[in-house]
């Protein structure tokens, strides 16, 4: 929906991708929450490293890429 909006010059492509990347990282919280309920905690020491670095890269992508 977010790439129907920037198609359709209803918000710009800079913000687009900006939203996509945000809600990719969300969308990695919400599963990592679910994997520490429901895996061992060895299985989730190991996503929230992957997923602080995942994380971490997207922040920087949103907060230094002009």
């Amino acid at each position: 929906s977010t790439s129907r909006l920037v198609h359709t010059d209803v918000i710009e492509a800079h913000t687009g991708w900006r939203l996509i990347v945000l809600a990719s990282m969300s969308n990695m919280v919400f599963k990592l929450g679910l994997a520490s309920m429901l895996g061992s905690r060895e299985m989730s020491r190991r996503l929230g490293v992957l997923f602080l670095i995942a994380i971490a890269v997207g922040t920087g992508l949103i907060a230094f890429w002009s």
